[in-house]
């Protein structure tokens, strides 16, 4: 049902604690190669993700005309949701990729472990 869909919306207030979260939808919404609309503190982590990697639009929080703008652009600028489709895929996996982290992780430790026994 999600994939089906033109876009993912994550709406947050303006809570602080929100400044560095990044939501569960916010992964589904790229495995199913959705751009991404989300109201977001400004330099949050989620704000960074969505437009270094151009999969989406943001807007601040509890800011419903700026939220209706990004929204209404997202929906005229359909070369950059099919782009952002494909950029949001490739997030997914080549940098959340839990098997790619995990070798990452396991390659630290041993690492770690080598620094040890020397």
């Amino acid at each position: 049902l999600i994939a089906t869909s033109d876009a993912g919306i994550i709406p947050y207030d303006d809570n602080p604690l929100w400044k560095n979260s990044i939501p569960a939808k916010f992964y589904e919404y790229c495995s199913c190669g959705l751009p991404v609309i989300a109201t977001v503190h400004n330099g949050s982590y989620l704000e960074e993700l969505i437009k270094e990697h151009e999969i989406g639009v943001t807007s601040p929080p509890l800011d419903e005309e700026k939220l209706a703008s990004a929204i209404y652009w997202l929906y005229k600028n359909k070369s950059f949701r099919e782009a952002a489709r494909i950029k949001a895929r490739w997030l997914i996996e080549e940098k959340f990729d839990r098997n790619k982290i995990a070798e990452k992780y396991l390659n630290l430790i041993w690492k770690a472990l080598e620094c040890q026994l020397i």
